[in-house]
C-alpha cells in the first residue's frame, strides 16, 4: 500500500507584481544545505535564506543541479543585488578560484531562484543591480 503524501504547500512571497513560492532556510543545517541536489525547480519557486540580523553573505554554488540567480535584500527587504551563477564546470570538483555570489552590503534575507528570473522580469540591469527600488514583501510571520 502506497501512503498518500500532501506536498507542502509553499509561501508566497512578493516581488512589486511578481510572487515566488519559496521553501525557507532558517537553521544553520537548512541553510548550509541550500538547494544542493534539487534536480529542477519550478519557473516560480525558490529558497529564501533568512538570517537572524544583517550581514555579509557570501553563496557559492556546492553540488547544484540547476543553474541560480541569487538576491541579497536588506533587512527592510529593499534588493541590493543580484548575482547570476552557472554551475560548476565538473560539480565533483570545483575549482578553487569558482566566483561567488557577494551582497554588496549588508543582507538579511538571501532568495535564490532559477537564473534569469530577475532579468526576465526587467528587475535588474545587467550589473545585477536593481533598476528600481524593490522590496521584497514577506508573510507577515516571517517578520518575528
Amino acid at each position: 500500500l502506497v501512503r498518500q503524501s500532501v506536498p507542502e504547500e509553499l509561501a508566497e512571497l512578493k516581488l512589486d507584481d511578481h510572487s515566488v513560492y519559496v521553501e525557507t532556510a532558517v537553521t544553520k543545517a537548512e541553510q548550509s544545505h541550500g538547494l544542493m541536489f534539487h534536480p529542477r525547480m519550478s519557473r516560480n519557486d525558490g529558497m529564501l535564506f533568512i538570517y537572524p540580523a544583517e550581514g555579509p553573505h557570501e553563496f557559492w554554488m556546492k553540488n547544484p543541479l540547476i543553474p541560480l540567480d541569487i538576491a541579497f535584500f536588506n533587512k527592510e527587504g529593499l534588493l541590493l543585488n543580484v548575482v547570476s551563477m552557472d554551475l560548476y564546470p565538473d560539480p565533483a570538483h570545483p575549482p578553487a578560484d569558482y566566483p561567488k555570489a557577494v551582497s554588496v552590503a549588508p543582507a538579511q534575507f538571501v532568495l535564490e531562484v532559477n537564473r534569469g528570473w530577475f532579468s526576465e522580469k526587467g528587475l535588474i540591469d545587467a550589473s545585477g543591480k536593481p533598476v528600481k527600488p524593490l522590496r521584497l514583501i514577506l508573510p507577515t510571520d516571517y517578520m518575528k
